[in-house]
């Protein structure tokens, strides 16, 4: 049994994902054009699946066994991978298995989760920032909006030191499925480093109902402000789902230490974690 094959054996949803792959780099602008002298790599079908086990390994673009998957570069591997970060194929990629998400199982709108995780950035680069829980060493934040299943909708790369108020609005009006529209509000479920008064509005004023605890550090806000109702206590609950999600995200190893330097890259890696979530529900 080959190397792909047992990679494929073991996470079978694999098999989606190509078969996606190959309805999408059938139409410009996915298709690689070759530069003038380069080797034309026949079955591009092969690199592919090396680029998902680098993101699933985490293992270095110049240690990846491509030789397992077909007679091509690690050098190749990364072209492709940095070709297809330019011309959107990752991101459209995540986008096709939301809509084949939605369609079979459903997104579920009526209640929505944001929150961030803090991600060391071993190399510096683009979009990093002091994590101060980290002492003081670079790191980034992935900040994400997720239906009340865990499945990302939205997705926003900053530096570990930004604040997670200042993402909320770019986070809603980023969300990359239509949402549709409802006649009662949704909830958006967030910890208590969103409580702030503009961000409670901006939701009241955009169709949400915001469930969000008080922080206590606003000295601004009464003592009576500062309890929950119990049917926000009991709604609360389900905001585990977001802090799961990012569990199942950081089975890529290639999530839990940020390598790349550029932000997009690291962003396109992100935009396959989330397909292979989605891809797993499906399967």
């Amino acid at each position: 049994m080959s190397f792909k094959s047992i990679f494929i054996k073991k996470y079978p949803y694999i098999n989606l994902i190509i078969a996606i792959f190959r309805i999408l780099i059938k139409g410009n602008p996915y298709i690689r054009t070759q530069n003038k002298g380069q080797k034309i790599i026949e079955d591009i079908e092969n690199v592919f699946v090396s680029i998902l086990y680098k993101v699933k390994s985490g293992i270095q673009w110049n240690l990846l066994p491509t030789s397992a998957f077909g007679k091509f570069s690690s050098s190749t591997a990364f072209n492709y991978f940095s070709i297809w970060v330019n011309n959107g194929l990752w991101k459209e990629l995540w986008i096709r298995f939301l809509k084949i998400y939605s369609n079979k199982v459903g997104i579920r709108w009526f209640r929505q989760l944001i929150d961030s995780t803090k991600i060391k950035a071993i190399k510096g680069g683009e979009h990093i920032g002091t994590n101060s829980t980290d002492r003081g060493r670079n790191g980034s934040k992935l900040h994400t909006l997720t239906d009340e299943n865990g499945i990302t909708l939205s997705v926003i790369l900053t530096g570990a030191n930004v604040h997670d108020c200042k993402l909320v609005q770019s986070l809603i009006e980023n969300i990359v499925i239509k949402r549709p529209k409802r006649k009662r509000n949704s909830l958006l479920l967030a910890d208590k480093g969103y409580d702030s008064k503009n961000v409670r509005q901006y939701l009241l004023n955009n169709g949400y109902t915001p469930i969000i605890p008080r922080n206590k550090r606003n000295k601004k806000q009464n003592l009576d402000q500062l309890i929950m109702t119990d049917y926000e206590e009991e709604q609360y609950k389900h905001r585990i789902k977001i802090e799961n999600s990012y569990a199942h995200l950081k089975n890529n190893k290639s999530l839990i230490h940020r390598y790349e330097r550029y932000g997009d890259n690291f962003l396109s890696i992100s935009y396959i974690a989330f397909t292979f979530n989605i891809a797993s529900k499906l399967n």
